[in-house]
């Protein structure tokens, strides 16, 4: 504990140190001059980092490192306080100073008023019929099944901010380590574990363009992943931060966590580390599926997270509460009881803890299980909470492959394929865990001239009943001719920052998606607007694009859509479908199999692989059995 005095008040701090910050043996990627990659596990310092509370101060958060000195944040009700050594200080002085918060005309998502809920200011009554929610009526977060999840991030620097700090890789992992530190306090409330599996820095040149808006970098973002991350880089969410300032300042997929564009980007400047943390806690929670505080769908609750009236982490505009609300708890139990996040159930290999104990909830050294909880070890059946040690005749304890204690038989399928290009995944007989998630590779055929991409058969069609229902169809070329030319938000084929782009003729299937045949409008969130164009006395409907928001517009045509015969949509440019560089052949599997996004075959039913020659169960060498 430390006795800590800040405007003349005396506060008293409990602190724990923090564990499981980082994945064992991580790896570091850097650069030579070169521009070759260089690959490192170096021994990082990572017991020097604390969560805690202040004693007396409900909802109070305290992240802190001794490091190099004491450094860190503690929130205390509305006030936010920051902790840094003073620099060349001879006594070992250190500088306490309260933060000034940033004022809602700053925001983190710029979705027009009209479409958010008026949130009470500071001293103002609330004269609506909202519902209103304290935390602790979100069920069960204290008893799920599962005592702790864990997400593995991977991190991403651009050169700038390798070059805020000084060109000093070792203040660049303490930074990371930081950021680890503070995401867990904010995230512990959920059980959910954020555990930093892999970071790079690109110390020569950047490995893609960060000069554009954020829309376009994330694109090109999820290009280079797609291309150099994909299995060098392990990871659950992967996050680029951008040493620039940017006036949106970050940019997420929704609801993408566990798949292969589960990522983001954030601005990173380094002038208040807190506020660049909080967003990124923010847009870590979009990929987790959750929605802004004051969307349309919560105007029946009043989002709140005890600590402050200026807002949780999950507003649209930055609050001022180093928390969730209980909307967005309410989200994360909803995912977890539907099971939606198989991939938080991976426990990753964690670092050895000085304290380690049986009964923490993390798999170490000489254990072979760890429930977390003697109700969790009870309720499974499979593990001693007194030893970590499996019961008699138990095989396993947890995973998608282990049913009663046992190993399910080879050639189980434990995660269904999703789609026509998804594929499916089997156990081995030999392991509780299913094997990581594959699907076809990148230009197989899967419509009449469509073509998979990143695991999905994207088309027109197809997106057109996810927006307005399975009554909607592509809407004929004309629609698309006539809007996307436009240039504006309702036609476009993108924004460069500073004005809307119009389509070429031979690319407006590349800008917003037409769809007919709408019998329901509806409802949409974050200021999503829907759009209705007459053409030739046709209705032509789609999505207004909405600038600056920090989730990805849904009305824009998808990557790997077809655009004509052998060409497929990317970056809002009509290409060849040669793009996609689906080198691996069918007769690779002999007929009898598809390539995977591994360039293996995955075999049929009744083939085994590597090659789908001689018989056996199917699957590839990736997926099993």
């Amino acid at each position: 504990s430390y006795l800590i005095t800040a405007e003349g008040n005396h506060h008293v701090v409990h602190l724990t140190q923090a564990k499981n910050l980082i994945a064992k043996d991580m790896p570091v990627f850097t650069y030579s001059p070169e521009g070759d990659l260089i690959t490192e596990f170096p021994y990082i310092q990572d017991d020097c980092y604390y969560e805690g509370f202040v004693e007396g101060s409900l909802g109070s958060v305290v992240s802190l490192s001794t490091c190099f000195g004491i450094s860190g944040v503690l929130q205390i009700g509305d006030l936010r306080y920051e902790i840094e050594p003073v620099e060349n200080s001879s006594t070992f002085q250190h500088l306490i100073y309260r933060r000034a918060l940033e004022g809602d005309s700053h925001q983190l998502c710029q979705v027009p008023e009209e479409h958010k809920d008026h949130l009470p200011k500071d001293g103002e009554v609330e004269n609506r019929s909202h519902k209103i929610l304290v935390i602790d009526e979100v069920p069960g977060l204290q008893s799920l099944p599962v005592p702790t999840r864990y997400l593995e991030l991977a991190l991403i620097t651009n050169k700038e901010l390798f070059k805020v700090n000084d060109y000093n890789e070792t203040l660049m992992l303490h930074l990371f380590i930081s950021i680890s530190n503070f995401l867990n306090t904010v995230y512990k409330r959920m059980k959910l574990q954020i555990v930093v599996s892999a970071v790079e820095m690109w110390t020569g040149m950047d490995q893609v363009t960060t000069t554009h808006s954020l829309a376009r970098t994330l694109q090109d973002f999820a290009a280079w992943c797609q291309r150099d991350a994909v299995g060098r880089i392990n990871y659950d969410h992967i996050q680029l931060l951008l040493g620039q300032h940017y006036k949106e300042r970050a940019l997420a997929w929704k609801g993408t966590m566990c798949q292969m564009n589960s990522m983001g980007v954030v601005s990173f400047p380094g002038h208040d580390t807190v506020s660049d943390v909080m967003t990124l806690a923010h847009e870590i929670g979009h990929s987790l599926g959750f929605s802004h505080d004051d969307a349309k769908h919560f105007r029946d609750k009043f989002c709140n997270c005890q600590c402050t009236r200026r807002g949780c982490i999950m507003r649209t505009s930055p609050g001022s509460c180093l928390a969730f609300s209980n909307c967005t708890l309410g989200e994360y139990y909803d995912a977890v009881t539907r099971k939606s996040l198989p991939c938080l159930l991976n426990i990753p290999s964690l670092k050895p803890f000085l304290l380690g104990l049986c009964g923490n909830g993390v798999l170490e050294k000489e254990e072979e299980c760890d429930c977390g909880s003697d109700e969790a070890c009870l309720q499974e059946g499979c593990c001693f909470s007194s030893s970590c040690l499996l019961v008699p005749g138990a095989s396993c304890y947890r995973g998608e492959c282990c049913h009663q204690c046992q190993f399910q038989p080879a050639g189980k399928i434990c995660r269904e394929d999703r789609s026509v290009c998804d594929l499916p995944e089997y156990c081995n007989g030999s392991s509780g865990t299913c094997p990581v998630d594959v699907f076809k590779q990148d230009g197989t055929p899967c419509g009449e001239n469509d073509r998979c991409y990143d695991g999905h058969c994207h088309s027109h069609e197809a997106q057109c009943k996810a927006l307005f229902g399975r009554a909607a169809h592509r809407a004929p070329l004309s629609c698309f001719r006539e809007v996307n030319v436009r240039g504006d938000r309702c036609g476009n084929c993108g924004w460069n920052g500073t004005y809307y782009t119009k389509c070429l003729e031979e690319n407006v299937l590349c800008g917003r998606v037409q769809c007919v045949n709408i019998k329901r409008v509806p409802v949409r969130q974050d200021g999503e607007t829907v759009v209705q164009t007459t053409v030739n006395d046709q209705l032509c409907w789609g999505l207004e694009f909405h600038l600056a928001s920090d989730t990805p517009d849904e009305g824009s045509v998808k990557d790997g859509t077809s655009c004509g015969r052998n060409k497929i949509c990317m970056n809002r440019t009509c290409v060849s479908a040669a793009f996609l560089n689906n080198d691996c052949s069918e007769k690779k599997c002999n007929g009898r199999g598809v390539c995977n996004n591994k360039k293996n075959c995955h075999c049929d039913f009744g083939w085994a692989p590597p090659d789908c020659r001689l018989e056996g169960l199917g699957g590839s060498i990736d997926s099993g059995p």
